[in-house]
């Protein structure tokens, strides 16, 4: 244990916790991203077309389809489950974490519990970026593909990184390191 500065806070933040908790013997953290602060409006966007069909639909068929329900109630409802979807998002992006270290790629999901899934980096052959449909109004977001070795246990795709390019080139040559030292 570190000596702590008279005065100093001693409670740690649970980013500092969970990354205590994942590292292994010599193992540091080169690099710990979250997700872009658009991963709530990308993960919210189909629910929102939806809501926005479900209404459009619904008041246009009328009557027969509303019965004694208003439009109004409709778009009510429509803006409620695409609410909840917004906060869930938020919650999602809140708990997820995509850390590298020196040996490993480390997804962390979840507030409560966290899931932690990783993949050792010599097992990594390949890194792409894709930045979807996103890409050309969201050219600074992508999602972050890896290809391993042996084709099976796929790694998790870092979903919507801020400057997915830079990322990329980060991890390539921690993979690049990690291959030299393990003699792979």
């Amino acid at each position: 244990m570190s000596p702590v500065t008279p005065g100093a806070s001693t409670v740690m933040p649970a980013e500092a916790a969970i990354a205590e908790r994942l590292l292994r013997d010599g193992e540091i953290i080169i690099l710990a991203v979250k997700p872009s602060r658009w991963f709530v409006l990308l993960v919210t966007w189909p629910v929102l077309w939806g809501a926005a069909l479900a209404g459009l639909v619904a008041v246009w068929a009328g009557q027969p389809l509303l019965g004694a329900t208003t439009p109004h109630t409709v778009w009510s409802i429509c803006a409620a489950v695409v609410g909840v979807r917004l906060v869930l998002g938020a919650i999602q992006w809140a708990g997820r974490w995509y850390i590298l270290t020196n040996y490993r790629l480390v997804q962390v999901r979840g507030l409560h519990r966290p899931d932690i899934v990783d993949h050792e980096l010599r097992r990594i052959e390949k890194t792409f970026v894709q930045l979807g449909a996103t890409g050309r109004v969201l050219p600074s977001v992508g999602t972050l593909l890896f290809d391993t070795v042996d084709g099976a246990n796929r790694p998790p795709a870092w979903l919507h990184v801020a400057g997915p390019n830079q990322v990329e080139r980060i991890v390539d040559e921690a993979i690049r390191h990690a291959r030299r030292s393990s003699g792979g």
